[in-house]
């Protein structure tokens, strides 16, 4: 409960209280004096209750929309021209996601891949993927040297990267993702780490 909501409900709980000490204070021969005071306690406390009922009515609708109805971005294959490789982001969610940032990077290596270790580039203002969209936002090249690396070494070609988006009420989510070459395509494969793979 939110500090404005505590003073609101403490308020009606503090005019029921009063309400209920003039009941005790009335003399019982003015019995109407009694009956108006007793039906003002049933106001408020009906206010009070009314007052929880919609509290607890709006948290509901809040939470619907923040995550049945929330954008859902994720990483969804890559489009490749020659060694030019295109990646495609869908926001598979109800509502638009306003992008933040993003992580972004192809390259061998014979370890697994750190997300955190690559720059973070951000968006100005306006980047949108509309609910159902496809986005494609970013090019990667694997080059010879990279299939030389491989052919000749123990290691593997990966693209792998992270996407920070808002929802339509300010709340970040952050959806990250990591595949590796297999000669023409980029795969999932055996990457299950949820350090690689993984939404929030």
């Amino acid at each position: 409960m939110q500090d404005a909501d505590r003073k609101v409900l403490w308020a009606l709980v503090v005019a029921l209280v009063v309400i209920a000490f003039e009941i005790a204070l009335q003399r019982w021969e003015s019995s109407e004096a009694v009956w108006t005071t007793a039906l003002n306690a049933l106001l408020v406390g009906s206010t009070i209750m009314l007052w929880v009922a919609t509290r607890q009515s709006a948290r509901v609708a809040e939470r619907a929309l923040t995550q049945l109805e929330r954008p859902y971005v994720f990483f969804q294959d890559t489009t490749h021209e020659n060694d030019t490789y295109t990646i495609l982001f869908v926001n598979h969610g109800k509502t638009p996601a306003i992008i933040k940032s993003r992580r972004l990077a192809c390259e061998y290596l014979e370890r697994s891949p750190v997300i955190e270790d690559i720059p973070e580039h951000h968006f100005p203002k306006g980047a949108v993927i509309g609910a159902g969209k496809e986005w494609p936002r970013g090019k990667v090249e694997v080059t010879s040297e990279m299939r030389d690396a491989m052919a000749r070494g123990a290691g593997r070609i990966y693209l792998y990267g992270e996407l920070k988006y808002l929802d339509v009420l300010g709340n970040e989510h952050r959806t990250w993702f990591c595949r590796r070459f297999n000669r023409r395509l980029f795969i999932l494969d055996d990457l299950t780490d949820s350090a690689l793979n993984g939404y929030d």
